[in-house]
């Protein structure tokens, strides 16, 4: 449907569909350097997508309580944005991993307690 509408829309401003299709397959794929170019670009996506769904299909439950990685990957990158240009990363990376686990720690305890704890 998305495909025929954007059709409809070249149309609508004198372009050729086919022309598009055509330039977006050399463009992607009409090379040896763009077919390259298209996996080199397109990896990191695939890669995310993947961890994203082996997880999910393995553990549906577990979709809502991702707060923990959000609040330690934010915690980590607000320790080592000062430290850029002063500290060697070598020194920076341990620190960002320790504050984001620390942060991710207890954001999870807080869910937990409250979840397990608070019924006692």
């Amino acid at each position: 449907m998305a495909a025929l509408l954007f059709a409809v829309f070249l149309v609508a401003i004198g372009k050729s569909p086919v022309d598009f299709i055509d330039y977006v397959w050399r463009g992607g794929f009409g090379t040896a350097f763009s077919f390259q170019n298209t996996l080199q670009r397109s990896s990191p996506l695939i890669l995310t997508a993947l961890a994203v769904a082996i997880p999910r299909a393995h553990r549906p439950h577990h979709d809502r309580r991702r707060g923990g990685a959000g609040a330690g990957g934010f915690a980590a990158a607000a320790v080592a944005v000062p430290m850029v240009g002063f500290v060697p990363p070598i020194v920076t990376m341990p620190v960002m991993v320790l504050a984001g686990v620390a942060v991710g720690a207890v954001w999870v305890g807080i869910a937990g307690y409250l979840r397990y704890g608070a019924r006692r």
